[in-house]
């Protein structure tokens, strides 16, 4: 039966990939699940000789918080102590085996959730029907003489699992893998068919660590869902505008932020995609201040080369107007020099034609 179910879930694993949409959620997701168990009793002081269990289970996906869960578990726990100390038992009892059923219905409570992961506690309250046998796999119930004289074997009992888990989804199927550690913690001291003859202190308990598989078992669509509550709303204000219990002023803040575009772009986002658009328009400012930054700096050191090269070139066209300054006086000295020269010539002429 359990093989039957397993192909049944693949089939429909499958078919979720295939057809699952991007534009759609997640409303149920289906989970299918296998632990180990591990029994803490009369038979055993620690959590030890490992046994196994199947679950299937629903949980609702759609709120941030709180989501509601129920599942159903087939499995078995398992004891043994050869060297149990009865208080005056008419029999040995040192081994069990107890088959269960259960099914729970719990709420969980989501410390972190994001479009891929979500880490929640896990409390439930549930009712199991067990079955304790002992080793030659007959049925505890039906052999008073390991029970106190007159102590019936209850079958049925209340349960408070609690779990701790994480689950991390895939974006394109929506498809998840999950994990959970936690406690079965059965209102009953009767798993190990030890009730009387065992000790206060050491009530029956599981220790179960699961690995879970999920499949969206229902979608909905974000957007037509916001389109819902919007008309939903409407047609509220409405009834209220008929009765005459809206005020003006009231209506004219409601229909403010009904036409706001920015209020309307937030309704259409999830928590963590108002989150992510956040921490996107805040890396956008940053980015943007930078770039100014870096603009003003850039426009700075230009400022600064261009005042250097103007420093450079007004001390380049002062040398060079000094060195043609300079260029002109050797000139003007040389020319002077060149007449004084010449005079001094036609004086010494002049001399030689008198004597």
């Amino acid at each position: 039966m359990i093989f039957r179910t397993l192909i049944i879930f693949f089939l429909f694993f499958i078919a979720q990939i295939t057809f699952a949409q991007e534009k759609s959620l997640v409303d149920v997701y289906l989970q299918v699940s296998g632990s180990a168990n591990a029994y803490k009793g009369d038979l055993s002081p620690s959590y030890q000789k490992w046994s196994s269990a199947f679950h299937i289970g629903a949980f609702s996906d759609q709120h941030r918080w709180f989501n509601p869960t129920a599942s159903l578990s087939i499995g078995n726990l398992v004891g043994q102590n050869t060297n149990y100390d009865y208080l005056n038992p008419p029999r040995n009892n040192t081994f069990f085996k107890t088959n269960f059923v259960q099914f729970s219905l719990g709420l969980r409570l989501n410390a972190i959730k994001t479009d891929f992961l979500t880490v929640y506690l896990n409390p439930n309250i549930g009712i199991m029907r067990f079955t304790p046998k002992d080793i030659r796999n007959q049925k505890l119930a039906n052999q008073p003489e390991t029970r106190a004289l007159g102590e019936t074997l209850p079958t049925t009992a209340f349960v408070i699992p609690v779990n701790v888990g994480a689950m991390y989804k895939f974006k394109a199927s929506k498809v998840a893998v999950g994990a959970e550690v936690g406690l079965l913690n059965p209102r009953s001291d009767y798993l190990d068919n030890i009730g009387e003859f065992g000790s206060a202190s050491a009530r029956d308990n599981s220790l179960q660590i699961k690995l879970s598989v999920y499949a969206p078992l229902t979608r909905y669509d974000a957007e037509k869902e916001r389109k819902k509550q919007e008309q939903k709303k409407e047609r509220r204000q409405e009834w209220l505008r008929k009765q005459g219990l809206l005020k003006e002023s009231q209506q004219k803040n409601e229909n403010k932020i009904q036409t706001t575009p920015k209020n309307v772009e937030k309704k259409k986002l999830t928590p963590t995609q108002l989150k992510n658009q956040k921490a996107k328009e805040k890396a956008e400012k940053e980015k943007q201040k930078k770039a100014e930054e870096r603009a003003k700096t850039l426009e700075k050191n230009k400022k600064e080369s261009e005042k250097q090269k103007q420093k450079v070139s007004t001390e380049k066209q002062k040398a060079q107007e000094k060195k043609l300054k300079e260029a002109e006086k050797r000139k003007k000295e040389v020319e002077k020099k060149k007449k004084k020269a010449e005079e001094e010539k036609r004086k010494k002429q002049a001399k030689k034609k008198k004597s």
